[in-house]
């Protein structure tokens, strides 16, 4: 049977009239608000205490394996990294060094081209320098010869003009000779 507020309310009225209104208040108050079948016993709270025990440590075992799960699945993720990172190092690696190998045979070959210019540089110069000395040794034997052709020159021209010098003053001794003997 279902107890109403009205149901309630006639109880009370009726207390009143029979044992007064602060005992019907009292007595009242003591009352559960809804039905003996909806207040809980010892022994269901020890049953509703049991199963969210049990609620509880299900949760707590399905958390457990989900973060074990999660932490499996973690590792192996971090793992799978580590290998994939692992191996795009080794093929950075590997790149770089093929390609300082690379370079190691650029600067090889630019080192070869330097060496064929050096060489070609010091022929040209060898050459230069034969060219020169061929030249200055031409120029010194001309110089040489043409030297020795203005001392042939001068020595001649000295010459002739040391005898034109001294005919004119001979001939000017003659003059003057003869002209003192005429003064005289």
């Amino acid at each position: 049977m279902t107890i109403t507020d009205a149901d309630r309310h006639r109880l009370y009225d009726a207390l009143v009239a029979t044992l007064g209104e602060q005992e019907a208040t009292i007595l009242m108050e003591h009352l559960p608000p809804v039905g003996w079948a909806d207040v809980a016993t010892k022994t269901d709270l020890e049953h509703l205490r049991a199963a969210t025990k049990a609620d509880i440590d299900g949760h707590r075992a399905e958390t457990r394996a989900e973060f074990e799960q999660l932490r499996l699945t973690t590792k192996a993720d971090i793992e799978h990294l580590r290998i994939a990172t692992k191996a795009d190092i080794d093929g950075l690696r590997a790149a770089t060094k093929a390609d300082f190998n690379g370079l190691r045979g650029d600067f090889n070959g630019l080192r070869a081209e330097f060496e064929h210019l050096r060489t070609e540089t010091n022929s040209g110069f060898r050459e230069l320098h034969a060219v020169i000395d061929a030249r200055t040794d031409l120029l010194r034997s001309e110089i040489a010869a043409t030297a020795a052709t203005l001392h042939t020159t001068m020595a001649e021209k000295s010459t002739s003009q040391l005898r034109w010098i001294i005919a004119t003053m001979l001939a000017s001794y003659a003059v003057i000779a003869a002209m003192a003997g005429l003064w005289r």
